[in-house]
């Protein structure tokens, strides 16, 4: 639950993002060049990329073409505008590394991804440029929608070829050490907010979705509660469910995710959609389309261990199987929203779409909205302190 609706700077973020995870990228492709080692190149290009994209997606404007140089303390910060350009080239320019024939160096077991398997690292590159591509949806949907498509030709094939790093008994996946363990002890800090948890449980949407238990656990304090509830945004109150050491993404082993086929089919869903003229209020795709939504709570579902009688159940109701003709784009997004939850790709989803409550269902601002902000949304972070 949100407890305020405040502005927020994400600290932690910016640091992993400058110190650990860009500046070690940049090192990697810094050697790569001496050692003519394109394979690593093309690898390191693509995570620079993910990760520009991911801070000019929070904090907008961001530095990068001066971000590296020990003696700069001061980087000037590049507009936005030219950091999408410059992470469209650097994925393309991963497609032309990863693709050269031979090279003395290449990645095997030290890809904590992929273990050196190139043709899943362009099919990664290819469903990050459709990301890319449907960002531009509110600038110009037929042209985010048809560059997505094209994209997409070569993309994921199957969530054998998500990017993810699992977590392990030393290095523990940070949502079970970070939060997963403080609530279980009491220590309440991060929980499911009532938006989402209604969205699962049936208030919302008329269907309980099996998904719900297995993303959402109870403290001690709650076991014998017998209905799920989320924190009521804006007030951190009354919600029954958290992040539990047995949550799906909240084991010690569970996998940190950046992009997945599930992404990628709902992806293809909304280009799809927007292809086929369609928009907040409109109805109907085309047949591709509705078997990518399809596809895409098949791949959650299946990627977090959905039993298959209750996931038969759920893809077969009226209130999912629409048909073709009355699929809306609610039904995609709010789909796509729990696959990935935890992600911050949602996010980006809701301000394209302008928090739209045709497109997100009963989606209102928080309780003790900041009345600084005129009843608007928040639309990017502030930038930390420690900068």
């Amino acid at each position: 639950g949100i407890s305020s609706h405040a502005e927020f700077r994400i600290s932690s973020a910016w640091t992993f993002a400058y110190l650990t995870a860009m500046s070690n990228v940049n090192t990697l492709l810094s050697r790569a060049q001496e050692l003519n080692a394109p394979h690593y190149a093309g690898v390191g290009k693509t995570l620079m990329a993910y990760n520009l994209l991911m801070a000019t997606d929070a904090w907008e404007n961001v530095p990068y073409t001066q971000a590296f140089s020990i003696t700069n303390l001061k980087p000037g910060y590049d507009s936005q505008e030219s950091i999408y350009a410059t992470v469209s080239r650097l994925l393309d320019e991963a497609t032309a590394d990863l693709s050269q024939a031979t090279s003395a160096f290449s990645p095997s077991t030290d890809d904590l991804a992929f273990s050196g398997d190139r043709a899943k690292w362009r099919r990664v590159v290819q469903a990050l440029k459709a990301r890319v591509a449907i960002h531009g949806s509110l600038k110009n949907g037929a042209t985010a929608a048809t560059n997505a498509l094209a994209a997409l030709t070569g993309g994921m094939t199957s969530n054998a070829d998500d990017l993810q790093v699992l977590g392990n008994t030393k290095n523990l996946n940070p949502w079970h050490s970070g939060v997963a363990l403080a609530n279980t002890t009491g220590n309440l800090s991060i929980r499911h907010s009532a938006q989402l948890v209604n969205a699962m449980n049936g208030v919302t949407y008329g269907i309980w979705d099996p998904r719900l238990p297995l993303i959402a656990g109870r403290v001690p304090a709650n076991a014998n509660a017998t209905t799920w509830s989320g924190n009521e945004p804006g007030t951190g109150t009354g919600g029954n469910v958290d992040l539990v050491a047995t949550s799906w993404h909240s084991r010690n082993v569970s996998p940190i995710q950046f992009i997945t086929f599930a992404e990628q089919k709902f992806i293809q869903a909304e280009a799809e959609f927007l292809k086929n003229s369609g928009t907040a209020s409109s109805t109907g795709t085309t047949a591709a389309g509705y078997q990518a939504y399809l596809d895409g709570i098949k791949a959650s579902m299946d990627k977090i261990g959905v039993a298959d009688t209750a996931k038969t159940r759920y893809l077969g109701s009226p209130l999912i199987a629409v048909g073709v003709s009355n699929l809306t784009l609610g039904h995609i997004m709010v789909e796509k929203w729990k696959a990935l939850f935890l992600n911050p790709e949602v996010w980006s989803d809701m301000r394209r779409w302008e928090y739209n409550p045709l497109v997100y269902k009963d989606l209102e601002l928080p309780n003790g909205h900041n009345t600084e902000l005129g009843g608007k949304w928040i639309q990017r972070a502030q930038y930390p302190d420690s900068e």
